[in-house]
């Protein structure tokens, strides 16, 4: 039987220290290496208090990308955040994974902005990958912020929030994803959803996540204050260009087994989109799994169901 595993380390990535967490409960299991959504929002803290039962059946590895909470500085060059270098971190990340537990392949769930980062991976390097699993998988960055906008929009005419309607106004429509007053617009419209149930469906707070962060070792208070600073930074970094992504017309296909993880009520990465794009998409293997009880963290909103399926089926499936 192999060793157990807990571990929180700065590893060099790309030229810079870039935090890595790993626990598993036995070193003989297959890697699963998550990515955080935002960009810049570690899930770490939320990753091991919802989805932490993982570590019994895979070594459960996450890491702050560049950017975020504890793998942010100001040394980082700003022309070193953008797409194919976060691509170029996960994939050197990989390899020192790969060689550290002598295994040949990974398991990779993407979540949100870590499920754009996972597609461009699987398609670039498909013989390091099980299979891939997008949690509120992000599929065409334009279609997003217009369907977005539009369900909220309508949300708020039907519950005649006349309050609502002009601060939705006055954000005003996107155009070709981006609002006209940037990441500040962006929130904007990201509180009203969240407040007509489209990024949380459970909870109507964010109080279950904080708490997480508070009582999670190397995050705590300082975690909590640099994750907002650390997400406003990355995503007007990277933002745009992520508007840019259309996987239905660049990855019509892929080589490996494929997962769309959706909440039923999530309009933050709108559940149509990744639901046509799975249908279009060839793969050896591809399915669409419905949370009927979320909207954009499925993982930590029905977190038994999520790790039932990580390990019932996605394993049981495709690690052999």
């Amino acid at each position: 039987m192999g060793k157990k595993v807990n571990t929180c380390e700065k590893i060099k990535i790309g030229g810079i220290e870039q935090y890595v967490r790993i626990k598993s409960n036995n070193t003989d299991n297959p890697i699963l290496l998550y990515a955080h959504g935002g960009p810049g929002m570690s899930e770490t803290p939320m990753l091991l208090g919802f989805n932490g039962p993982l570590a019994k059946d895979f070594i459960l590895t996450t890491w702050d990308q560049r950017g975020a909470v504890n793998s942010a500085s100001k040394d980082i060059p700003k022309e070193t955040m953008n797409i194919n270098q976060f691509v170029d971190d996960a994939h050197e990340l990989i390899k020192i994974l790969k060689e550290r537990f002598n295994k040949q392949k990974v398991f990779f769930v993407g979540h949100s902005w870590g499920s754009v980062l996972g597609m461009k991976l699987i398609e670039k390097y498909p013989n390091d990958f099980y299979a891939y699993v997008g949690v509120g998988q992000l599929v065409y960055g334009t279609e997003n912020e217009r369907i977005s906008y539009e369900h909220v929009y309508k949300k708020i005419k039907e519950a005649g929030d006349k309050k609502g309607l002009k601060k939705l106004e006055d954000i005003g429509t996107p155009k070709n994803g981006i609002y006209k007053n940037g990441y500040d617009s962006l929130i904007a419209q990201r509180k009203l959803l969240f407040k007509y149930g489209g990024v949380l469906h459970r909870w109507n707070n964010y109080n279950a996540f904080i708490l997480k962060y508070l009582f999670t070792g190397g995050y705590r208070v300082s975690g909590v204050i640099k994750l907002f600073s650390n997400l406003k930074s990355s995503c007007e970094a990277i933002w745009d260009e992520i508007m840019q992504v259309n996987f239905i017309k660049e990855i019509p296909e892929i080589k490996i087994p494929v997962y769309f993880v959706m909440g039923r009520h999530d309009y933050n990465t709108p559940f149509v989109i990744a639901e046509e794009y799975i249908n279009k998409l060839k793969a050896p293997k591809k399915e669409l799994v419905w949370f009927e009880n979320s909207a954009h963290y499925p993982n930590f909103e029905e977190p038994e169901v999520f790790n039932k399926l990580m390990v019932e089926k996605v394993k049981a499936e495709t690690y052999k």
